[in-house]
């Protein structure tokens, strides 16, 4: 039998702790500002469970899953920041991911705010936005959404420069691999942003692998990025340091895919700044690979798309 840790219905971590085997949670957890909580074991959250990240507070997933208990879907990890302050460590909560660390079977897998896990882009609290995620290969699994951004600006601490959003993905995957857990439910946005500045997605997959069978209608195959007003980086990753200007082997390159999607990108805007760049990724199975909404300037360079869709749609 697992070993199971009972929590409180509300269980707040204040100093730096570690979790390992299994953990069983029956409500939800806080980490507070100052705090960092380790997660190397397998967690488990009820329905309605969530895994909140107070400004000023890290957890990290070193290997670690976050779950579901029993057969009902859970909130998923909720990301709280300081809309008025630059992205460091000391002003937002952060939340890293690596080794293979996953989170499967949410509402939302992480919302970067404070609101509701079940409408992530509904009403929210705005002051609560900044927060950040940084992951190196970990996996976004059976959630309906996966990773939302509410609207943020990373400005500069005492001056009107804006930076890019400290938010990346590498050799990540976002993947719905069967039925959801609530039958009633199907996958939507694997990433969502709205009004967000510059992030980076390098060597990820965003697929569906089960088109054709539960969710036959083309909107329930889910969008791999869906951004709003926002902008974003798309590319190849390399795993080793190479003089600059010097091609990657292939034998170290990691490209980007979407496979099996409604669309593999939506980007709509009504700001001119806000564009994108995609090069190197390959589309397959996408009802549209890429589809913009009044962008303009985006940069889509030596991507792949098959034949059974339409490649690129581009509206003013």
């Amino acid at each position: 039998l697992p070993r199971t840790r009972p929590l409180a219905h509300t269980r707040s971590v204040s100093s730096g702790e570690t979790w390992a085997g299994e953990t069983y949670v029956h409500g939800q957890v806080r980490v507070l500002n100052g705090a960092t909580l380790t997660i190397t074991g397998t967690v488990h959250f009820p329905a309605g469970g969530r895994l909140i990240i107070d400004p000023g507070a890290m957890v990290v997933v070193d290997g670690g899953v976050l779950t579901n208990s029993c057969e009902a879907m859970w909130d998923g990890v909720q990301v709280h920041g300081n809309y008025f302050a630059q992205q460091t460590p000391s002003n937002q909560g952060v939340l890293r991911m690596r080794g293979q660390a996953r989170i499967e079977n949410a509402l939302t897998g992480v919302l970067l705010a404070k609101g509701s896990n079940a409408d992530p882009l509904g009403p929210i609290i705005k002051e609560s936005t900044g927060g950040y995620i940084n992951a190196t290969d970990a996996k976004f699994l059976n959630n309906r959404y996966d990773v939302v951004f509410r609207p943020f600006e990373n400005r500069q601490d005492g001056t009107t420069t804006v930076l890019s959003n400290r938010s990346s993905f590498v050799r990540c995957s976002f993947r719905t691999l069967g039925d959801l857990n609530d039958p009633w439910l199907y996958p939507k946005d694997h990433v969502a942003m709205v009004l967000n500045r510059g992030i980076r997605f390098h060597g990820c997959d965003f697929s569906n692998a089960i088109l054709g069978s539960t969710y036959d209608l083309p909107f329930e195959q889910g969008t791999g990025i869906h951004s709003m007003n926002s902008s974003f980086i798309v590319g190849n990753d390399c795993n080793v340091i190479l003089p600059y200007g010097a091609p990657c082997p292939p034998a170290n390159t990691t490209s980007s895919a979407f496979t099996n999607l409604h669309r593999g990108i939506l980007a709509t805007t009504f700001d001119p700044s806000r564009t994108f760049s995609v090069s190197d990724a390959t589309f397959t199975g996408t009802n549209y690979g890429i589809r913009m909404e009044g962008i303009q300037d985006a940069a889509i360079h030596r991507n792949a798309f098959d034949r059974n869709g339409c490649s690129v749609v581009h509206q003013d």
